[in-house]
């Protein structure tokens, strides 16, 4: 254990063969420990790149059993060309599809016109920032997940972290680090994060302090957001 981190979702955009995936699953069975094989794209047209076709073999190789301590799910960046194939794949193979929702990369409308009827339980959506009340609706309704990544949304221009919009709208999400190379991933920091942002947005309008959105939520807890750390990062994996 690290900080209390139990699982891993690794979610690494380096599939650029079947050898790089089956190396990287190899490396998560190595380290012994739970963790999620995250299969999404690779840098572009390389040569040797089979996603998402190779999810079929890599299910079928690695991944037989449900309940064993590495497990997979389905990369679907709706911002790729083709994303369809990799959704209708991941849900033919049993497998969470999941995906990064950033409204400052114009995903929006996208996101909206899968809302209409393509939002499931085996969802997982990363940011959902910038999304509209409607595709929050739909996906609270579906029994989607929402993963928020406050300290990269705030650092990477990705936009306000949805902290109380999840909370208006009835959404319980889980935290994630998302990028950790870029700042620190123990989820210490992300739940002093959610907590500290959220709170200085409920404050403001209290206060009534010119230029900032209307917050009207209670305070965060530290209930809360160690629920969202640890009891909601389980469900949504």
């Amino acid at each position: 254990l690290d900080v209390g981190v139990t699982t891993v979702h690794d979610i690494s955009q380096i599939h650029h063969s079947a050898t790089h995936s089956d190396a990287q699953v190899k490396a998560l069975k190595d380290s012994d420990r739970r963790a999620v094989f995250g299969y999404f794209e690779s840098a572009g047209g390389v040569a040797g790149n089979l996603y998402p076709s190779d999810a079929r073999r890599l299910k079928a190789t690695h991944f037989s059993s449900a309940d064993q301590l590495t497990t997979m799910t389905m990369g679907g960046e709706i911002y790729l060309p083709g994303y369809e194939a990799a959704w209708a794949l991941g849900r033919e193979l049993g497998l969470q599809v999941v995906c990064h929702i950033v409204g400052t990369f114009g995903m929006r409308p996208t996101f909206d016109a899968l809302a209409v009827s393509s939002f499931g339980p085996d969802n997982l959506f990363i940011h959902v920032t910038g999304m509209s009340d409607y595709a929050w609706q739909r996906l609270r309704d579906a029994g989607a997940g929402v993963s928020l990544s406050v300290p990269i949304e705030m650092n990477m221009a990705h936009g306000t972290p949805p902290v109380i919009k999840a909370m208006q709208m009835g959404v319980r999400p889980s935290l994630s680090s998302d990028v950790e190379c870029t700042l620190a991933a123990d989820p210490f920091m992300q739940m002093r994060s959610a907590m500290s942002l959220q709170r200085m947005f409920v404050n403001a309008t209290k206060l009534a302090e010119p230029g900032m959105p209307p917050s009207v939520a209670p305070l965060l807890t530290t209930r809360d957001v160690i629920g969202y750390a640890t009891m909601n990062g389980a469900r949504d994996l």
